[in-house]
């Protein structure tokens, strides 16, 4: 029978600053399917995982605190967000990636707010033009979100790249029935079965999450769940 076995994290730190500049990454390769975008539970089936729902996560007051996750007409978002109204919905989020990607420049929490982890409103970081991935992918997510795209659509995840053998944070749309990786890294937006190397560990949409884990044909593995206390370092470990 089929069984999932929850994907276990490395503590191991990478020497390279995550999401530090946006580099293009080496040209993908196809290593999953993610033909079906999202599972039974709503979550999402990102990088070949299992999205299993979980009640509470030790992320939940850090999200509460950069919702709602809209923004107002005015800001020094206002031209980007009317500009990308003229746009298709695949264009909006080419158009939305590369514009939080040219206007941040990558800080780290500690550095910028003297604290291990601190998720920003979008509203703040887009006003400062500084902050780590997370912040990245929430200003994504809220000007998205300005632009129509629903709160269950827009999914935050927390994975570890496998090539930088760190953490990171992207922002995962689903749109045309397939996920879209809006990633600090590159400015090129692809499906996330053409994203190599990365594995999700949990994702938050529309005030709901999910950890994530993989699926193998081992019958005398018995099933195992990542508890979300496993993650609790994550504010600890690097971005």
């Amino acid at each position: 029978m089929t069984e999932m076995v929850a994907q276990q994290q490395s503590a191991t730190l990478s020497a390279t600053p995550p999401c530090s500049t946006t580099g293009e990454r080496e040209a993908a390769i196809r290593h999953h399917d993610d033909a079906a975008a999202f599972d039974p539970s709503g979550g999402p089936a990102i990088f070949g995982s299992v999205a299993v729902p979980v009640q509470r996560t030790p992320f939940d007051a850090r999200l509460r605190k950069v919702r709602p996750a809209s923004l107002t007409s005015m800001g020094p978002w206002s031209t980007a967000v009317a500009q990308a109204r003229r746009l298709d919905r695949l264009d909006q989020l080419r158009h939305i990636n590369r514009w939080v990607n040219d206007r941040l420049g990558y800080t780290s929490d500690q550095v910028l707010n003297g604290m291990p982890d601190l998720w920003s409103s979008a509203a703040s970081t887009l006003a400062r033009g500084r902050g780590d991935c997370e912040d990245y992918a929430i200003a994504k997510m809220a000007l998205l979100a300005s632009l129509g795209f629903r709160a269950e659509d827009l999914f935050l995840v927390l994975v570890r790249d496998g090539a930088r053998r760190d953490d990171h944070a992207i922002l995962a749309v689903r749109a045309e029935g397939r996920l879209h990786v809006l990633d600090s890294t590159t400015n090129e937006v692809r499906e996330s079965s053409l994203v190599p190397d990365y594995f999700p560990v949990m994702s938050f949409a529309a005030g709901r999450a999910w950890l994530h884990g993989y699926r193998v044909n081992s019958p005398a593995e018995p099933l195992r769940i990542a508890t979300t206390t496993q993650h609790h370092d994550w504010s600890e470990r690097g971005r």
